[in-house]
């Protein structure tokens, strides 16, 4: 019996669970950090900004990608990858390089609830993550 409870348990969307799209993402109101599964002193006001960096040797120095609370090695096209810092509770005061958006953002970015922070986007892609309800900050917008 204790079994199909935890079951059950562990498929429920609680407090933590994403945001729906349309839905403006919430903050996380636990002392444990979502990305670091660390303990945190103060629970952070602001979202997790989702922040596409530079991953090649022109896009060296990197900024502001050590405070990252976590970091994730995209691939994108052409066997070039860029790098994703998900930034929380130590946000830079200098980010870069920064690069543009993709649509495969919207999924890694949607579980955390994260604010999507890119140099810009196809026009098309624009449109899908405007549609997801995904918050978008770019260069121009």
């Amino acid at each position: 019996m204790s079994i199909a409870a935890l079951l059950i348990a562990s498929c429920s969307q609680g407090a933590d669970a994403p945001a729906k799209p349309g839905e403006a993402p919430r903050a996380f109101d636990s002392n444990i950090s979502p990305l670091t599964g660390l303990k945190l002193d103060s629970v952070p006001t602001n979202p997790v900004y989702y922040v596409k960096i530079e991953n090649t040797e022109a896009g060296t120095p990197q900024y502001g990608a050590n405070q990252a609370d976590m970091m994730i090695e995209e691939l994108v096209e052409g066997g070039v990858t860029r790098l994703v810092g998900l930034f929380y509770t130590d946000l830079p005061t200098r980010v870069g390089h920064v690069r543009s958006a993709r649509t495969t953002d919207i999924a890694l970015s949607e579980p955390v609830g994260a604010s999507i922070v890119a140099s810009g986007a196809a026009p098309k892609t624009v449109d899908a993550i405007k549609a997801a309800g995904v918050p978008f900050f770019t260069y121009d917008a």
